[in-house]
């Protein structure tokens, strides 16, 4: 389903529905090239409510591997 119908399924904000796919707490898919169009399962809306039951907390997603950086421009004595 699309962001927006995401939103109407979930009584919020589209906005709200972004901000929750960038933090990582609704999984979604990507289709097409560079960031792709957001596409979001009926899986990913339960398991998000599922997540955000009442004292029930989410862990936080694991964090992104970070590349080391070829700094060729430095030169270094």
């Amino acid at each position: 389903m699309t962001v927006a119908e995401a939103a109407r399924r979930l009584e919020v904000s589209p906005s709200l529905v972004y901000s929750l796919v960038a933090s990582g707490r609704l999984g979604c898919y990507r289709i097409g090239h560079g960031r792709g169009m957001i596409r979001i399962s009926e899986g990913h809306i339960e398991e998000y409510l599922h997540q955000s039951e009442r004292g029930r907390e989410a862990a936080p997603p694991p964090p992104a591997p970070v590349a080391p950086r070829n700094l060729k421009h430095i030169r270094l004595r």
